[in-house]
C-alpha cells in the first residue's frame, strides 16, 4: 500500500489483470475527531498559545480507493496524535502595524527533564545531553487545513515535519531533517491567512517524546514585526 498523496503503479492479481492501488492516508482519521484543544483566532491579537497534555489517540488510516486494509495493516500504520485546531475567520488581523501580513504556527515540545528553553515556549535537549538519549528525542507534526466553504478537511497535510534529536559540533540538536534543514526550528507554517469570508481551520497533529516518555505539546501562534 501507499500513504499519504503517493501513486504506484496497480498490482498484479492472480487472474491476470491488475488490481487497484491502496491509497492510504495514514493519519486523516484524526481530522474527524473532536480537536483536543481549540484555538479561534480574532481581529487585533498577535500571539496565540495553547498547551496540550491529554493522551493521544490512535486512529486508523483512511483508504481513498482500493481493496480496505487488514486489521494488521491498519496496526502497524495507525496514527497516535494529539490534535490542535486553530480556527482562522475573516476577521482575524494582528492589530499591528509593522507586523507580517502572514501568521506563523509553531509547533514544539513542553518541559521536560533534562531540557532547556528553545524558541521562546518551546524546551529541546540540552546540548550537553549524551548521543543515546539525544537520539531519542521525535515529534512528529502533520498539518491539514480545511478551506472556508467547505465541509471536510483535505486528506493530504498541507506540511508533514519530523523533528529528530541528533548530536553535532554544537551537540544535541533537534532539526526537521526531513525538510533538508540543519538548524533547530519549530516554525510548521509560516503562511496562515485569514480568508476573504467564511473561517478557514487547521489542524496541527502532534506527539513529542523523550526517552520513551510522551511530553507535552506546545502550539503558538505569531505575527512577526518586520523591524
Amino acid at each position: 500500500f501507499v500513504t499519504g498523496n503517493a501513486q504506484s503503479a496497480p498490482a498484479a492479481s492472480s487472474n491476470g489483470g491488475t488490481m487497484p492501488v491502496k491509497k492510504i492516508y495514514r493519519c486523516a482519521g484524526q481530522l474527524t475527531r473532536a480537536a483536543d484543544a481549540v484555538i479561534t483566532m480574532q481581529a487585533g491579537k498577535a500571539f496565540y498559545k495553547a498547551t496540550d497534555s491529554t493522551a493521544p489517540v490512535t486512529t486508523a488510516p483512511v483508504f481513498e480507493s482500493g481493496a480496505p486494509v487488514t486489521v494488521a495493516e491498519a496496526n502497524t500504520i495507525g496514527c497516535n496524535r494529539r490534535v490542535i485546531e486553530i480556527r482562522v475567520p475573516s476577521t482575524t488581523s494582528s492589530g499591528c502595524a509593522n507586523c507580517y501580513p502572514n501568521a506563523e504556527i509553531h509547533a514544539c515540545a513542553g518541559s521536560f527533564a533534562g531540557s532547556k528553553v528553545f524558541e521562546e515556549y518551546c524546551r529541546v535537549p540540552t546540548s550537553s545531553t549524551s548521543e543515546a538519549n539525544c537520539k531519542t528525542f521525535k515529534h512528529e507534526v502533520e498539518v491539514f487545513k480545511k478551506v472556508s466553504g467547505q465541509t471536510k478537511f483535505g486528506l493530504t497535510p498541507l506540511k508533514t515535519f519530523v523533528y529528530r534529536g541528533a548530536i553535532d559540533s554544537s551537540g544535541c540538536r533537534v532539526a526537521a531533517k526531513n525538510l533538508g534543514q540543519i538548524h533547530d526550528t519549530a516554525e510548521v507554517f509560516p503562511n496562515l491567512l485569514p480568508p476573504a469570508t467564511g473561517m478557514d481551520v487547521y489542524r496541527v497533529l502532534t506527539r513529542p517524546s523523550y526517552q520513551g516518555a510522551l511530553i507535552d505539546s506546545v502550539i503558538f501562534v505569531e505575527y512577526e514585526s518586520m523591524r
